[in-house]
């Protein structure tokens, strides 16, 4: 409340003139020239004669529950108008001072205290409002439907329970439902759920029971908002080993578990939520009405995690549009006027960010190791679907980092690469259809043009992979005549539909052990066409760093002298006792490529424990820095103390590889290539230039309407992934062309260790 001037005008007769009272959330006190109105948070003053006749009268009358209209004008001094007091007590009512009087406040049941509470939070008054009638149900231990029932009752709410008289009749009878649950997976709440909705009944689930109790979300609150199978979509993520446990016990769940509670803690759990209750009744949006409001009885921490409804819900959304989207041709739209955007993911995403409703549970924010960069980390992405038990930690060990000169740049890039991992995933209900290649026609892409996986290398791939971490995986050779699930893919050349093998194009969809899917050409993007660009770029990229990488060609050096952000990375890194450079990877796309190389340079270090950093985009600067970004995320992992991957190939690399018996990691002295650049912005002018080489860029949305951030897969078939693929084709073809070789490498002669990255 806030000091205010008012003087006393002449007036109209009081509304509702009769018995009114001050607002017990206040206090109304005389004071010299004037009045104060006094609340929990400050206090308002109304000067004058008239004001301060007003307040003594009604000062006079402190021990009256109300008083009358009549009488205070009546019983104003000589010299004070009594329009002069009308209008004083017109003011007092505008402000929210006076009220009417309700006879039912005096019954003595506590009515008149929750008046005052709800004056004040909410500004209304209970005057003329019955008590609301609540249905609680006990899906848990009786003791948190005992404490729930209370804390209602002591609300003024009115209790009633599917065991009382009449139990057929107590939906109807209620305005708003409270379950008392021991875990909100419980399948018993789907069915109340089915229920509640077709009586048009809201709901709130609560855990009273444990160290941490669970209230909300308010279902039904909302016209709007999420249903229980958003929910439970939302909390499964989370609970995938249990999710495999049961499956592999045949046990519908959930897994039965011990809640310590503490009678205090269970106390303070029902009475707030009696509080959301009774809240909700007089018209109060809270936060709970669209999340799960979590208290933590070790640190008296409340903390909100948002549930958004999810478009493609089947229980409230619709289940089918996902697929209808990836029958959608795509096509770019009109080059931005503005340079592209570089944070992927702003602040209006962090509500995905929870180990309750989220998709990604943490994110963690520090400064660098490597220099000032702040470097972000989310921990691993969650499966976006149940897996068998000894796949989960396989699929659940890569994490999700970002760099960037500030805090929040670091969090955009970190969080936007994580849920572009998520979105990446095979959910279930994508745009596929069960074929053999030979049944699409000439639509359906050959896989090996995008594999690129030797004969020789898929003759016996359980020997391979046993020797290669994950990023390395190959599979056996394609089989033309198996039936598996395929799904659209779109030209950006001709805009015609392509098609590949679902499981090549989601990371965990079902197929034949052939068909698998990896990181390349995968972004995310302010807009889609932005993401269309990163994950052309990246795929541009990732070629480039093959024909180097394979054939272990020395390239020409990238002055970092020439760029601010080059010098503070030379300096940062000769801090931690490394020497820093860069090369220049590019290639005859004409895109430039660079690759920021590390090395350690000091005395006792059994190697150089060499990483690198990538980035790829027209501008050379922007491509040096993004390089520079990614070095120092890697370099982290061999800084003191580090831990190391736990992945054979990054293990070979940091134990057996140094500078001087790997000559191409350093630059040579030859002159960097003439480049072509690409002109202009957008992903435009990028697709033009793969175009014009006789490639075809193809894209696949795999934006999720939950989540809302652009995601896409890009597709440039013959362009080599960074991986141990070594088909024939553009690997051994273009380092001649280039100029870089005399001759192709025998396959025999490639690069032994893998891309580590």
């Amino acid at each position: 409340m806030t000091a205010t001037d008012d003087a006393a005008v002449p007036g109209q007769a009081v509304a509702g003139s009769g018995a009114i009272r001050v607002g017990r959330h206040l206090r109304l006190e005389p004071e010299d020239g004037g009045l104060v109105v006094i609340g929990e948070d400050g206090l308002v003053t109304v000067w004058g004669r008239a004001a301060a006749a007003v307040a003594t009268l009604v000062d006079g009358r402190r021990d009256a529950d109300a008083f009358d209209v009549a009488d205070l004008v009546a019983a104003a001094p000589d010299g004070v108008a009594p329009a002069d007091v009308v209008a004083v007590l017109e003011r007092l009512r505008a402000l929210g001072v006076l009220e009417d009087a309700d006879p039912a406040d005096r019954t003595g049941d506590g009515r008149a205290e929750r008046e005052a509470f709800h004056r004040a939070a909410t500004g209304r008054t209970l005057s003329g409002i019955p008590p609301t009638v609540v249905a609680l149900h006990d899906l848990g231990d009786r003791s948190g439907a005992r404490a729930l029932a209370g804390a209602l009752e002591a609300s003024g709410l009115r209790v009633r329970r599917p065991e009382d008289p009449d139990p057929g009749t107590v939906h109807e009878a209620a305005q708003v439902a409270v379950v008392a649950v021991d875990d909100h997976l419980d399948p018993r709440l789907g069915e109340l759920a089915e229920r509640f909705r077709a009586d048009g009944v809201p709901w709130l689930p609560v855990r009273v029971r444990g160290v941490r109790q669970w209230i909300g979300p308010f279902f039904g609150a909302d016209a709007d908002g999420p249903c229980w199978h958003c929910l439970g979509s939302r909390l499964r993520i989370h609970r995938r080993a249990e999710e495999a446990l049961l499956a592999r016990r045949g046990d519908p769940g959930p897994l039965a578990r011990r809640l310590p509670s503490h009678p205090a803690a269970v106390g303070l759990a029902a009475h707030r939520a009696a509080l959301e209750v009774d809240a909700w009744a007089h018209g109060h949006t809270r936060p709970v009405h669209r999340g799960v409001l979590v208290l933590d009885s070790r640190t008296t921490a409340d903390q909100l995690h948002e549930l958004r409804r999810r478009p493609q819900c089947p229980g409230c959304g619709d289940a089918g549009l996902v697929a209808r989207r990836g029958r959608a041709p795509i096509a770019l739209g009109p080059a931005p006027d503005d340079p592209p955007c570089s944070v992927s993911a702003p602040d209006g995403y962090v509500h995905l960010v929870s180990p309750v409703t989220g998709v990604v549970p943490v994110l963690e924010v520090a400064a660098g190791a490597v220099g000032p960069t702040m470097v972000a980390r989310t921990g691993p992405t969650p499966p976006a679907r149940a897996l068998a038990l000894e796949d989960v930690r396989r699929r659940t060990r890569i994490g999700n980092a970002g760099t960037g000169p500030t805090e929040r740049a670091a969090r955009a890039a970190a969080l936007g690469e994580a849920l572009e991992r998520w979105s990446g995933q095979y959910h279930g209900d994508e745009m596929r259809v069960r074929a053999r290649r030979g049944d699409l026609g000439a639509d359906a892409l050959d896989p090996r043009d995008v594999l690129l996986v030797d004969p020789r290398q898929s003759a016996d791939p359980a020997a391979w992979n046993a020797a290669h971490g994950p990023f390395n995986h190959i599979g056996p050779p394609v089989d033309d005549t198996e039936e598996t699930d395929w799904s659209p893919l779109w030209s950006l050349r001709d805009g015609a539909a392509r098609w590949l093998p679902t499981a090549m194009l989601y990371h965990g969809a079902p197929g034949p052990s052939w068909a698998f899917a990896d990181s390349s050409g995968c972004a995310a993007g302010p807009t889609r066409d932005e993401a269309i660009r990163g994950g052309l770029l990246e795929l541009v990229e990732r070629d480039a760093v093959a024909l180097w990488w394979y054939h272990r060609t020395p390239m020409p050096a990238v002055d970092l002298t020439a760029d601010a952000d080059g010098r503070r990375a030379r300096d940062a890194h000769g801090a931690l006792g490394r020497e820093v450079w860069a090369l220049d990877l590019t290639t005859d796309l004409g895109v430039p490529v660079v690759a920021a190389v590390s090395a350690a340079r000091r005395h006792g270090v059994p190697t150089d424990r060499v990483m690198l950093g990538l980035g790829a985009d027209p501008d050379p600067s922007t491509a040096l820095h993004r390089a520079l970004g990614e070095l120092t995320a890697t370099t982290e992992m061999v800084v003191e103390g580090a831990r190391v991957p736990d992945d054979p190939d990054v293990r070979r690399w940091l134990d057996e590889v140094d500078v001087a018996s790997e000559p191409w990691l350093v630059p040579s002295a030859a002159a960097a290539p003439p480049a072509d650049p690409v002109a202009g912005t957008g992903a435009g002018p990028l697709v033009d230039r793969l175009v014009a080489h006789g490639l075809e860029p193809l894209v696949l949305d795999q934006t999720r309407p939950d989540i809302g951030l652009p995601v896409v897969r890009t597709v440039v078939p013959t362009l080599r992934p960074m991986w141990a693929r070594f088909a024939p084709g553009r690997l051994f073809d273009a380092p001649v062309a280039l100029g870089r070789l005399a001759t192709p490498t025998p396959y025999d002669e490639l690069n032994p260790r893998p891309v580590f990255l």
